[in-house]
């Protein structure tokens, strides 16, 4: 069983530092013949258990002694209840989306570097950058945070590194560095501290993992680990997340063909969506189910679904999911040769993706767009469609998407006799098939 100095051991080592910065001492000025600077330092930073009778010691130099201890840290975790109840409304406010509300709670907080709940504010600091768009900020602020947790031994919340991580590696996807953005969800699952009850971040980190294995075109890996997920889906209680992890399984059983499996959940996560203010997941939904009446051939009903994302959404708050409906109908209509309806879509889809700067999905609008062209037989138009296509998704990693616009790159080489760019590019086929040991891209661009 703990004393009551282990069980205090954060609060009265922040006592000791705020005692001593108030009186600008440095830890020589603490030091004598009872206790040393290493053992000064060894209580201020936790990094070594010191013996009460020496921790008193200091106390008593610092004015504290160990009868009024219990209230000097009685006043020090009411503060910090306080501190945490308005940081629990900024999250709130964050969330809403209310970020200059949010911001003007923040800017409020003036709390030394080493307060305990320092770094919890440092990290919705950098949610509301990321929320504005500005991730280089909230990554400088993300890293800043950590480094002060490690530097004075602070932990403001349980698994407050894989938080850090989670918002982190979303960041890094924002910005479409996928490879980046795996990595840090492989570290902050690294930092996990199993044990702990209503473990959200557990569920975000996995749920993103799965997100950038599918970006990446690890299908089967990604279905694996949602499947791994699924046993425990129950525990998860933070309904976007849920609905992240439902929309993943959904997608990627229609990316392996098992449409049945696929509609089932799709339409499961559709009915939580729609019980939930979490409208984004409604469109997805939608989508999701379009693009299995697209795989069906039953085009009226896939063209009725992306339509109605379009209409649901005509203030256009969420511009990706009218890339991705403009792109499926596209898609639709180059299947039925209706060359005009499909010319419009997939211009829109282009524009659209253009402005959001979300490559992924521009990606594979250039390469709807070039197939327009080639399956018409205009060759020569299709190639620069391609050729963006494919620098784009090599400078992304999509490696799937660069095989799918290389692969058309060298029919229209083939097509047209120009020998040394196919040999070129088929070389370059070669290698990137043999790194990703994967055979195809189970993403729709046509329907056959």
């Amino acid at each position: 069983m703990k004393t009551y100095f282990e069980e205090h051991a954060d609060l009265i080592s922040y006592l000791i530092r705020t005692e001593r910065s108030l009186r600008g001492w440095r830890l020589e000025d603490l030091a004598d013949k009872t206790v040393s600077l290493s053992t000064i330092s060894n209580i201020e930073n936790q990094t070594a258990p010191v013996k009460e009778i020496k921790i008193i010691h200091i106390l008593e130099k610092l004015g504290i002694s160990k009868k009024e201890l219990p209230k000097r840290i009685e006043a020090e975790m009411k503060a910090i209840h306080k501190y945490q109840n308005s940081l629990k409304l900024i999250e709130a406010m964050l969330n809403g989306q209310s970020l200059s509300e949010a911001k003007a709670k923040i800017d409020q907080f003036t709390l030394a570097e080493y307060h305990p709940l320092h770094p919890l504010v440092l990290y919705f600091q950098a949610y509301y950058y990321y929320y504005k768009r500005k991730y280089e900020t909230a990554e400088q602020t993300l890293h800043h945070a950590m480094s002060i947790c490690k530097q004075y031994h602070l932990n403001p919340k349980p698994n407050f590194l894989s938080d850090c991580f989670c918002l982190l590696s979303s960041s890094s996807y924002k910005q479409n560095d996928i490879e980046k953005a795996l990595i840090l969800a492989e570290q902050g699952l690294t930092q996990l501290n199993e044990s702990i009850s209503h473990n959200k971040v557990k569920y975000m980190l996995l749920g993103n993992k799965i997100i950038f294995l599918e970006k990446q075109g690890e299908n089967a890996q990604a279905l694996q680990l949602v499947h791994e997920v699924w046993n425990s889906i129950h525990n998860v209680e933070s309904h976007p997340v849920k609905l992240n992890l439902y929309k993943s399984k959904a997608n990627l059983l229609l990316k392996g063909n098992q449409l049945e499996e696929a509609i089932h959940f799709a339409l499961e996560g559709f009915e939580i969506a729609q019980s939930n203010p979490w409208n984004r997941f409604t469109f997805d939904f939608l989508m999701i189910l379009g693009l299995i009446y697209l795989r069906q051939k039953n085009y009226d009903a896939a063209s009725e679904y992306f339509h109605t994302v379009i209409c649901l959404d005509k203030n256009m708050e969420f511009p990706r999911r009218h890339v991705d409906a403009y792109t499926n109908l596209a898609i639709l209509y180059n299947s039925q040769q209706n060359w005009d309806l499909a010319n419009d879509y997939v211009t829109k889809a282009i524009k659209i993706g253009r402005e959001t700067k979300d490559i992924y999905r521009l990606t594979k609008a250039l390469i709807v767009n070039g197939y327009f062209y080639q399956s018409q037989h205009q060759t020569i138009e299709a190639i620069p469609l391609y050729i963006e296509a494919y620098s784009l998704a090599k400078a992304n990693r999509f490696k799937h998407r660069q095989f799918k616009a290389l692969f058309h790159l060298l029919e229209c080489h083939d097509i047209l006799k120009n020998e040394q760019d196919f040999i070129h590019l088929n070389k370059e086929l070669f290698y990137l098939q043999k790194e990703m040991d994967w055979k195809g891209d189970d993403d729709i661009y046509v329907i056959a």
